[in-house]
């Protein structure tokens, strides 16, 4: 996993956000955090915001419209090696007006009257209805179907503003409409608005101009789970994850983080139920899924622990321990399960059997084998790169049939051609060394003198194996890539191999 360092220009200020990998950000993730470094505060802002991001191998700004298209951006910047991104914050103040005989606010013009010369009755649409129920709920609501929650929300609204309304109509007002009379305009403006419920849960608008993508972030407004490097998980009321496995993954690492194990009562596309498995210990919390279908909130939450710390943890299965240590593993092939156990508990204070330990370093090496076949995959990519930014130079890469296998690869740069036959001594060494990979192989080289008798490399090559055949191809190779004229004398040194004699 990635970490980068995150710096947002918000208008005159120059943000440092912190630290994030490609797994723990989305738009509105950034555009929090953003405003909470400015402001200390947790809010969405009132206005659209537009993200850019800066690309500093090619000097321009690329707007970013989607958190898929934020992800990429993260995977290009890890493939050119890059630590830090910079992105631009940029609130909007366009407000598209709303046209004509628009439904979300009448024309000033135009009279809302019945047959009679009255007022028409005004009711939900069924869009505007659907908007307000909600995939998952609090852990109280669990067993209560819509009708059940929209009753609740009908008493708790009239025994809060004391009036008698209801959702499927609005009072018919019978007094004559006369200019001027703001209150019963202001009222029916209203009316058009649509509900507005004083939860936090429920903010929007039914323009027909607000991208669904706006009235969904609008009507979601939580704390985004902040992950920091190295940090302590606490958890809180209104904490939102991106999805259900973020959710699973969170709480398995606060299990191992507190040495405790939790049960679920409730697992599934809409809610997650979690509790302390030790008899009286009221630990407990429960988040259920909101209206993007995606996003999780924490909706209750009992955040003690009465019993005793384990240091034996089931969650620290062989899937987790892999991925905390396959850095460290990647490095060092041969390192021993005894390390990977004492950083475990020194860093976690987890003890698992050697069992897990070994399992868990297969399954690293398991991911540096795949990087290795994925990156032999890419060579014919590499040798065209080479040959277009650096002309004249020599790359070859023969392979074996009739399935194609690597063979061998050759590998000679223009810049070291002309260097030893302007500036260098006539002399190459040559000799060969063992590659430790995954899957093995030879490493030939030839390198000269230069005029300070420092060391001058000239070619290099990745072979199966020194034997007779594969030294004749690497020097036949170098001898039609130098070029050397044959009038001048030239001297070879190796360390008196067979092949290679036989091959010189």
């Amino acid at each position: 996993m990635d970490i980068f360092k995150i710096k947002v220009i918000f208008g005159t200020e120059v943000v440092d956000v912190g630290q994030c990998d490609s797994d723990h950000i989305s738009l509105i993730l950034l555009i929090r955090a953003t405003i909470h470094e400015v402001s200390g505060k947790d809010e969405v802002p009132d206005k659209d915001c537009l993200v850019w991001i800066h690309l500093p191998w090619c000097g321009e700004r690329v707007q970013v419209n989607s958190d898929s298209e934020l992800i990429e951006f993260f995977q290009v910047f890890r493939d050119h090696g890059l630590g830090e991104i910079v992105f631009e914050l940029e609130k909007t103040c366009n407000v598209p007006s709303p046209p004509e005989g628009s439904t979300s606010r009448p024309n000033e013009e135009a009279e809302v009257l019945d047959q009679h010369g009255g007022y028409q009755a005004l009711g939900w649409c069924d869009s505007e209805a659907e908007m307000l129920n909600y995939d998952g709920d609090s852990e109280k609501d669990d067993d209560k179907d819509v009708d059940d929650v929209e009753d609740g929300e009908e008493e708790g609204r009239q025994a809060n503003e004391g009036q008698n309304m209801q959702y499927d109509k609005v009072p018919v007002f019978e007094e004559e409409f006369v200019d001027g009379d703001d209150d019963i305009i202001k009222e029916c403006m209203d009316l058009f608005e649509g509900y507005q419920s004083k939860s936090n849960d429920e903010y929007f608008s039914d323009s027909e101009l607000e991208p669904e993508q706006v009235r969904i972030a609008k009507l979601m407004k939580g704390i985004p789970f902040k992950k920091m490097v190295g940090g302590e998980i606490k958890f809180e009321v209104g904490q939102t994850f991106d999805n259900a496995k973020q959710m699973r993954e969170v709480f398995r690492e606060y299990a191992i983080q507190e040495g405790v194990t939790l049960s679920r009562v409730k697992n599934d596309l809409l809610r997650q139920t979690y509790k302390c498995k030790e008899a009286g210990c009221p630990w407990r919390a429960h988040g259920s899924r909101l209206l993007d279908k995606m996003t999780f909130m924490i909706k209750t939450l009992v955040d003690t622990h009465e019993c005793h710390r384990i240091y034996n943890s089931k969650e620290a299965k062989v899937s987790w321990i892999a991925s905390k240590f396959e850095v460290l593993v990647r490095r060092n092939p041969s390192i021993c399960v005894k390390v990977i156990s004492d950083l475990l508990r020194e860093r976690y204070k987890v003890s698992v059997d050697s069992q897990r330990l070994y399992k868990a370093k297969r399954r690293a090496l398991e991911g540096l084998l795949k990087d290795h076949a994925t990156c032999f995959s890419k060579l014919r990519r590499y040798a065209y790169m080479v040959s277009q930014s650096n002309p004249g130079s020599a790359i070859h890469i023969s392979t074996q049939q009739p399935q194609p296998t690597f063979h061998r690869l050759f590998l000679s740069f223009e810049a070291q051609k002309l260097g030893f036959l302007e500036g260098c001594r006539p002399f190459i060494g040559v000799d060969g060394c063992h590659l430790k990979g995954p899957y093995g192989g030879v490493l030939l080289s030839a390198v000269a003198l230069d005029a300070n008798s420092g060391l001058f490399p000239l070619a290099v090559c990745i072979c199966e194996k020194e034997t007779q055949d594969s030294w004749e191809s690497f020097l036949h190779n170098l001898k039609i890539h130098l070029k050397y004229p044959s009038d001048r004398p030239l001297t070879f040194m190796s360390d008196r191999q067979k092949c290679v004699i036989h091959a010189l």
